[in-house]
C-alpha cells in the first residue's frame, strides 16, 4: 500500500508538472524504427500497469478523507492524463509498424516490377526466335513435298465426284419429274386442307347439336 501510495504521488506530481516517463522517454516521433516501436509497446503495457496500480490505491486513500469526491476526481484526472500518454505511445508505436509495412510491401511490387521490366525483352526476342524456327521448318517441309503437274479441274458434286454431262432430253425429263412432283405435292396438300375442313364442320355439327339437346333438356326441367 505505501508503495503505491508513493507512485500514486509521483505521477500526481508529473501530471501536473505534464511531463510524465513516457512523455520523457518516448516523446512524440521518436519511434522509427521496428525495433523502437516493440520497445515502446512494452514501455506503455508497463507503464499502463503501474497506473492501475497507482489508481486503485488512491482509491482506497480517498474512502478514508473528509473530501472523498474531490479525492477520487483528482485521482481520476491523474490517471486519465496518463493513460492518454499510453495510448498515444501505443499508437505511434502502431502506426510506425504499419508504414514500414507499406514500404516494405511497395518495394516488393517496385522490384517485381522491375524484374519483369527486365524479363520482358528476353522473351520477346524467344518468342521471336520460335517463330522464325517455326517459319523455317515450314518452308523445309514445302520444299521436300514432291512436284506434281498441274491437273484440269473438273467440276465436282457434292460427294466430290466429278458432275455428270446430261443431254437435252435427260435435263427435259428431270424438269418434267420435278413437275410433277410438285403437282402431286400441291395435290395432297389440298385434299388434307378440305379433310381439316370437313372434320371441322362435323365437329362444329355435333357441338351444336348437344347444345340443342342441353336447351331441351333444360326447358324440360324448368316445366
Amino acid at each position: 500500500m505505501l508503495r503505491a501510495l508513493v507512485l500514486f504521488a509521483a505521477l500526481s506530481a508529473l501530471a501536473s508538472a505534464a511531463d510524465s516517463p513516457l512523455q520523457r522517454d518516448l516523446p512524440s516521433g521518436s519511434i522509427r524504427t521496428r525495433e523502437q516501436a516493440a520497445s515502446a509497446s512494452l514501455a506503455a503495457r508497463a507503464r499502463a500497469e503501474s497506473i492501475d496500480l497507482a489508481y486503485k490505491a488512491e482509491s482506497e486513500r480517498c474512502a478514508t478523507v473528509v473530501l472523498v469526491k474531490r479525492c477520487l476526481g483528482n485521482a481520476r484526472r491523474i490517471r486519465d492524463v496518463e493513460l492518454r500518454e499510453v495510448e498515444r505511445v501505443n499508437r505511434e508505436a502502431r502506426d510506425v509498424v504499419r508504414k514500414l509495412d507499406a514500404q516494405e510491401r511497395a518495394g516488393a511490387r517496385a522490384a517485381e516490377d522491375a524484374r519483369r521490366a527486365a524479363q520482358a525483352p528476353a522473351k520477346e526476342r524467344q518468342a521471336t526466335r520460335s517463330r522464325e524456327a517455326y517459319q523455317a521448318r515450314q518452308n523445309a517441309a514445302e520444299k521436300r513435298k514432291p512436284q506434281s503437274a498441274p491437273s484440269v479441274k473438273q467440276p465436282r458434286t457434292m460427294q466430290g465426284a466429278p458432275a455428270p454431262q446430261l443431254s437435252a432430253a435427260e435435263r427435259e425429263e428431270n424438269v418434267r419429274r420435278l413437275q410433277e412432283k410438285q403437282r402431286a405435292a400441291a395435290e395432297y396438300a389440298k385434299s388434307k386442307a378440305a379433310e381439316r375442313a370437313a372434320n371441322e364442320l362435323r365437329r362444329e355439327r355435333r357441338r351444336q347439336e348437344r347444345l340443342e339437346e342441353k336447351t331441351r333438356a333444360a326447358a324440360a326441367r324448368t316445366k
